[in-house]
């Protein structure tokens, strides 16, 4: 498959795989802590959703038992921010991953070009 790259751009490919799954194993962890550490807020069985008849009509209050007023815990918001975080981080480095790709198909579609 890789049998046209040479030794050093074979290194580099797998440099990066290394480096997308340490990224993806990251992020599932955190997956789960969120999984784990968020609270849901499950209706009981003999409650059902409020029905909103119309979009022209406002809603109507839900019932006390239906919202949740309390207050976020700390871990809650500390994985959240840890989510920005890990996602501010992926803006990133795929701010920096497509123009390389652009440029990297810009270069292949101009030696196909050349070719033809």
């Amino acid at each position: 498959m890789y049998a046209h790259l040479t030794k050093k751009e074979k290194q580099k490919k797998l440099a990066l795989a290394r480096k997308r799954a340490i990224l993806w194993s990251s992020q599932e962890q955190r997956k789960k802590q969120l999984q784990a550490t968020a609270p849901v807020l499950h209706l009981p069985s003999s409650v059902e959703p409020p029905f909103y008849p119309a979009y022209s009509d406002p809603p109507p209050e839900l019932p006390p038992s239906l919202t949740n007023t309390s207050i976020p815990d700390n871990t809650t918001i500390a994985a959240l921010q840890a989510s920005i975080s890990d996602l501010l981080e992926q803006r990133e480095q795929l701010d920096i991953t497509i123009p390389v790709l652009s440029r990297r198909l810009e270069a292949l579609l101009a030696q196909t070009r050349r070719h033809e």
